[in-house]
């Protein structure tokens, strides 16, 4: 960066060399900024650099045919805050991707994907520690802009290993067709499993839990859940195994329109033994 003299203020355009010009802004209020602006001939990347009256760094922006980013720097620590990026991809579509670094060694990020006429296309969620991906979220759209699935993967924060893998099924802007929940232990084994589908109100019709034993990654208990229309329980069905697959206990449980439960142990019943029992 060219020296700039006490009168730069009154300057407009100031060259600085072959291939980079310091241009000088004072606002309404005095408050002046110095602009350094240069390209590079093989990428065609135009960069401008933002200082403020004390010549610390706050700003860096850079332009190409098809990008443009910010990056805000803190001047007195010169630590990045946030950067800012718009590009069009190959195909066409345009990404916008928004990074925040709230903190010491953690940042969020978001990326939106829209078409040439402006329809979401994908959205991306993800955080960091450091270099560490702790969760990233991810949604597609449809051709009408709705949401056909989301997939959320969430990682220990120390290790970095996977935890859990959430995918939805969207029906529609707001409800929910289905979500499914895969948990797993720090040596990548399958420990839990939840499924749940929903009416077309967005209220659950019925959830399926799988647990497995440790190791052998044999199914150790499976409980099937009912709901009806209201959100009332109506049925609990569960079961218990041991390692070898065999079923060591069962049971049913049948609730009324009271919420009134009756609880069948190893024996298959059903509710039309029992007509005081809603049927599902």
């Amino acid at each position: 960066m060219t020296h700039v003299g006490p009168h730069a203020q009154d300057l407009g355009t100031v060259s600085s060399g072959s291939n980079a010009i310091t241009e000088v802004r004072t606002d309404e209020n005095g408050c002046t900024t110095f602009h350094v602006h240069s390209r590079n001939d093989k990428t065609g990347i135009e960069t401008e650099r933002i200082y403020d009256s004390k010549h610390q760094l706050t700003n860096v922006i850079k332009k190409s045919p098809t990008s443009r980013s910010e990056t805000y720097i803190d001047a007195q620590s010169g630590v990045t805050k946030r950067v800012y990026e718009v590009s069009v991809l190959p195909d066409g579509n345009h990404l916008t991707k928004h990074v925040v670094y709230p903190g010491a060694d953690v940042s969020s990020e978001s990326v939106l994907v829209t078409s040439h006429d402006g329809r979401t296309v994908r959205k991306i969620e993800r955080q960091y520690v450091g270099s560490r991906t702790t969760f990233q979220g991810q949604t597609e759209f449809n051709a009408d802009g709705q949401p056909t699935t989301t997939t959320n993967h969430y990682k220990d924060i120390a290790k970095g290993y996977l935890t859990r893998r959430e995918q939805i099924q969207w029906a529609g802007a707001k409800n929910r067709a289905l979500t499914e929940n895969f948990y797993f232990s720090p040596t990548g084994d399958l420990t839990k499993y939840i499924r749940l589908f929903f009416h077309p109100n967005g209220s659950p019709f019925l959830e399926e839990t799988q647990e497995y034993h440790d190791h052998v990654r044999a199914l150790k208990y499976r409980q099937v859940v009912t709901y009806a229309l209201d959100g009332r329980q109506t049925c609990v069905d569960a079961l218990k195994l041991n390692e070898q697959g065999e079923i060591i206990e069962k049971t049913s449980t049948f609730f009324d329109m009271k919420g009134q439960g009756y609880t069948f142990q190893n024996a298959k019943i059903s509710p039309d033994e029992h007509p005081d029992v809603e049927s599902t």
